[in-house]
């Protein structure tokens, strides 16, 4: 399980791709992936694609994205979601916080 970023400076996109599961066992990789000093995004683009599951915890870990994109007036946009994953994440009321694809 794993968080992989790449910072795209002329976009101005921090983009945060997941592998695997996306649970609590990812808790500091993902923090620590979008907590970075040394840039404030416009934009943050999750990628999801690599996800197949996703527990309460990784919801609350978008919660705080969620809050430090807002602080920031930066977007956020989840991309290559599944079916399944969409569903969780509407259920969860994240289609009115972010940008969901």
């Amino acid at each position: 399980m794993s968080v992989s970023h790449e910072y795209d400076k002329e976009r101005d996109c921090l983009t945060l791709r997941l592998e695997d599961g996306f649970d609590f066992s990812m808790h500091r990789a993902f923090r620590d992936a979008y907590m970075r000093t040394d840039i404030e995004p416009r934009s943050y683009l999750v990628d999801t694609g690599g996800t197949e599951r996703i527990d309460s915890s990784a919801l609350g870990m978008l919660m705080l994205l969620c809050e430090r994109a807002r602080a920031q007036q930066a977007s956020i946009h989840l991309v290559n979601c599944s079916p399944a994953l969409r569903n969780i994440l509407r259920v969860a009321g994240f289609d009115k916080q972010l940008a969901i694809n």
